[in-house]
């Protein structure tokens, strides 16, 4: 891969379950002035994914578990034109990833579908 694809921003959450479990470092940081028309962009490009599925996705990459968390199930979140159904609760029955992110759970574990905020 080139250097550009081999590193994808994850939450500070997930980064400190994989240093946990497997050490690593060190922690490279945006910088602390952020753009805040980069920021719009990527908010509105965020993903949702299955609470549950991310959830047991931690648990076997920080090997809690030996249980692969098998294709993403996003069926359930998936309203009209792949966007959130109504009613959801962020956290509780989805969680919201980049697209780097995204494509390279896809990517691993299969799945889907890909579905937008509203």
């Amino acid at each position: 891969l080139p250097p550009s694809q081999r590193v994808v921003a994850i939450s500070p959450l997930l980064y400190f379950e994989c240093v946990r479990a497997f050490g690593g470092g060190p922690t490279v940081r945006y910088p602390s002035k952020r753009c805040q028309k980069c920021d719009n962009i990527q908010r509105n490009h965020l993903l949702a994914i299955d609470s549950q599925w991310l959830h047991n996705w931690i648990l076997y990459i920080t090997q809690q578990t030996s249980i692969s968390p098998g294709p993403i199930t996003n069926q359930h979140l998936c309203g009209n034109n792949r966007k959130l159904k109504d009613g959801l609760v962020i956290v509780k029955d989805y969680r919201l990833v980049s697209q780097d992110l995204w494509r390279f759970l896809i990517n691993a574990y299969g799945g889907g579908p890909d579905v937008r905020q509203r």
